[in-house]
């Protein structure tokens, strides 16, 4: 059986933070369904993330008119972003 703090939302993740603006971050776009940004940690150029907007303990979970919103905006591939190695110093 879940304990009581695995069953809630838990609303100082940091997903919640940056859909907040409490932590900065690189918005590609957002609508009123979800936001997205570039990775801070990206395993290649330009990888981004599709955060959902509504609350949920995991992402691959969001509620069902949440998801529908926010799926199709992940299936269109957006033009390239210019992206330019840092320099070393």
């Amino acid at each position: 059986m879940a304990s009581a703090s695995l069953a809630s939302y838990d609303d100082s993740n940091i997903f919640a933070k940056i859909l907040r603006g409490e932590i900065p971050s690189y918005k590609i776009f957002e609508t009123e369904h979800a936001l997205a940004i570039l990775d801070a940690f990206p395993c290649c150029a330009g990888h981004s993330l599709l955060i959902p907007k509504a609350c949920s303990r995991r992402s691959c979970q969001p509620p069902c008119h949440s998801s529908a919103a926010a799926t199709p905006l992940a299936a269109p591939t957006p033009p390239p972003l210019p992206f330019s190695e840092p320099s070393p110093n």
